[in-house]
């Protein structure tokens, strides 16, 4: 069983394999904690205020690193016709998000939106990219949609 000074790499030199699973802790951690910080700005404000107030702060602090890293602003049509179906898409998610958090728990946003958002990521596929659905992905879905109707019948 490793040790806690092991599990944070106190004990060893910093490798890139090491740089990688910090980061992705710190990350995973983040995105833990983004949603009981998510229910508390929902418990004290209307969910349109709080979806403004989440992209405001991360459009602010992505513009250093944007200048950073000399990322370029340009985009042709075709790439703005994509941005703006993926803002809508963005802005509905995040919408749904906190007034769905505004009625129930935060752990229980958190498990509804991991499970919808593959979901409706296939669905999109098969829309968009025009893929077809094996029998085995049909059962897979079935399953999923089933635990979803599970998990909202708990919830309701």
């Amino acid at each position: 069983m490793r040790t806690i000074r092991t599990l944070f790499f106190l004990n060893q030199k910093i490798t890139s394999d090491n740089k990688y699973y910090i980061f992705i802790f710190l990350a995973m951690v983040s995105w833990g904690i983004s949603w009981p910080a998510s229910k508390a700005a929902t418990m004290h404000s209307n969910p349109e205020i709080a979806a403004f107030w989440r992209y405001a702060i991360s459009f602010i602090s992505i513009i250093p690193i944007l200048f950073y890293l000399k990322i370029s602003f340009k985009a042709d049509k075709i790439g703005i016709i994509y941005m703006f179906i993926a803002g809508m898409l963005s802005a509905g998610f995040n919408y749904s998000t906190f007034l769905g958090l505004s009625y129930e728990q935060a752990g229980y946003g958190g498990t509804i939106m991991t499970s919808l958002a593959p979901i409706f990521t296939y669905f999109l596929s098969i829309i968009f990219l025009k893929n077809k659905m094996t029998l085995t992905q049909s059962i897979a879905l079935f399953i999923c949609l089933l635990y979803l109707q599970l998990l909202f019948y708990q919830v309701i």
